[in-house]
């Protein structure tokens, strides 16, 4: 979100994918917190939150391979993902998904009120602009225990 904050304050264009990524964006600069969305139906398993382990990595957005270890990730059956500051290839949105993940990054003490509006937030902007209704909403949390 840091990064994307900079470049609308720099005025910058932001990266044009699609308009459910441009909810996303418009979500993290809002609640100046990093914000995610996966194709649903390319996720393999349960999603866990949790340290990237050694010699994780996967190919990013911008097309270089992303280096996990020690950092923050969602992780599925297949590996990560995705982070707080990129996402992978793998999951990643086009205009063909209809399935749609969204995320939202937030320290472990941030106001659990005020997440659930940003999630409820998220979600109907998503509907509004995209179509599609809110199924399912999960609170992940870093399980922080040897080996994970």
């Amino acid at each position: 979100s840091e990064a994307l904050l900079n470049r609308a304050i720099k005025k910058k264009e932001l990266y044009a994918i699609n308009t459910l990524v441009d909810v996303g964006n418009w979500c993290s600069l809002e609640f100046l917190l990093p914000t995610c969305i996966y194709d649903a139906d390319k996720i393999q398993g349960d999603v866990f939150i949790r340290i990237g382990r050694q010699g994780e990595s996967c190919l990013a957005l911008n097309n270089r391979e992303m280096n996990f270890e020690g950092r923050f990730v969602l992780a599925d059956d297949l590996g990560p993902f995705g982070s707080p500051m990129t996402d992978s290839q793998r999951t990643a949105v086009t205009t063909a998904t209809t399935n749609a993940a969204l995320g939202i990054w937030a320290p472990a003490d941030y106001d659990a009120g005020e997440l659930h509006r940003h999630i409820n937030l998220f979600a109907q902007r998503a509907g509004d602009f995209c179509g599609g209704m809110l199924r399912h909403m999960q609170l992940l949390s870093n399980q922080r225990r040897s080996g994970q």
